[in-house]
């Protein structure tokens, strides 16, 4: 059966398709694509921020890394000190736990 002289079902059928296939691509695939690359590059200006912050440059990033430094010292004395806790010779800190 041909449709517009050289067009047959089949070619027309496969054109649509493309479309359909496009369209899905376009609307859905193609915003996700977009959210994901804004958080990611969101978070990568927030990070550049750090070293152009304030009076002097760098100060942001120094402050984030010496909270960081100062989170896992926190945290392996933590763990130092319970380590401690069901042995013969416990820290007071195991009276909280």
């Amino acid at each position: 059966m041909e449709i517009l002289g050289q067009i047959n079902i089949t070619t027309l059928v496969l054109l649509c398709g493309g479309a359909c296939l496009l369209a899905v691509f376009l609307f859905i695939i193609l915003p996700i694509f977009s959210g994901i690359l804004n958080i990611v590059f969101s978070v990568l200006d927030v990070f550049l921020s750090l070293f152009q912050a304030g009076p002097l440059p760098g100060c942001g990033c120094v402050m984030v890394l010496a909270g960081c430094a100062c989170t896992g010292t926190l945290a392996v004395v933590l763990i130092d000190a319970l380590s401690t806790c069901n042995t013969a010779d416990p820290v007071n800190f195991c009276r909280f736990f």
